[in-house]
């Protein structure tokens, strides 16, 4: 018995905790306008700023993609769809 209330009393302060969560780290980065990443952002507290961090960690992210794709030869058709591949 003292297991089952062990574990609905962890398992409730884990809900309690998420809901009180930074919108940010549940909804994620790349879902957020960037109004909403203006007024989240907070350059003078660096890293230590969970937003400043999540969004440093989508970017570099978002480049390496890029950079994937890039190299993969899948750069015409993903990144500029205009041009024609030779």
């Amino acid at each position: 018995m003292r297991r089952y209330i062990a574990g609905v009393t962890v398992g409730l302060l884990a809900a309690v905790g998420a809901v009180h969560a930074e919108p940010l780290t549940t909804a994620g980065v790349g879902l957020a306008s960037c109004e909403k990443l203006a007024r989240d952002l907070d350059p003078e507290r660096g890293f230590n700023h969970m937003p400043n961090a999540l969004v440093y960690y989508w970017v570099r992210g978002y480049m390496s993609a890029a950079n994937i794709a890039t190299l993969e030869g899948d750069s015409a058709m993903s990144i500029f769809p205009n041009t024609t591949r030779r």
